[in-house]
């Protein structure tokens, strides 16, 4: 029976080892499932078969966690930076200026616009990748017709973890309009 029973540990917390080790080595949020998964089946082990996972598959996981933690954090301070359209004016022939109130610790900011009030169609986007900008010139718009504006600001995050950089995305703004007379 010890041996039997042996073997069932074994082969129990040789199953676990194995979802540790298909983790990847540089772990995202993407990976988020797989770790919890992971950690759900080492809790799941008795303290008996806990003893056969290897103690560097165990730091694996435990790092792995750690990451996940620290790219939460950083996406949450991230997401947390949000800024507003101050005014949208049309100030040449088929061009509009947008202004923004600037904030401080970002990577830059997206501007997005369209004819189409809910922004489901025909949305155009631009990027500024500097956090100093405040405006941007919007050019080749059509005469006669009304165009709707949303802004928000970006940061790139490093994991420390992994050395990895993601983009994180703040909410965009609420909406202001510009009709397109000159």
């Amino acid at each position: 029976k010890t041996i039997a029973n042996w073997e069932r540990n074994a082969a129990k917390a040789k199953a676990v080892t194995t979802k540790i080790d298909n983790l990847p080595k540089n772990v995202t949020l993407k990976n988020k499932a797989a770790v919890k998964e992971a950690r759900a089946a080492y809790n799941a082990l008795t303290k008996d078969q806990q003893k056969l996972v290897p103690a560097d598959a165990l730091t694996k996981l435990t790092n792995a966690e750690k990451t996940i933690a620290n790219w939460e954090r950083n996406a949450a301070k991230a997401k947390a930076v949000t800024t507003k359209i101050t005014s949208v004016k049309n100030v040449k022939e088929k061009k509009a200026v947008v202004k923004w109130a600037k904030k401080s610790g970002i990577t830059g900011y997206q501007v997005r616009y369209s004819i189409n009030k809910n922004m489901k169609k025909n949305v155009k986007t631009v990027t500024i990748n500097k956090q100093t900008t405040g405006n941007i010139t919007v050019k080749k718009l059509e005469k006669k017709k009304t165009y709707y504006f949303q802004v928000r600001t970006f940061t790139k995050v490093k994991n420390k973890a992994t050395g990895k950089t993601t983009t994180v995305y703040g909410k965009w703004s609420g909406k202001k309009e510009v009709k397109i007379k000159k």
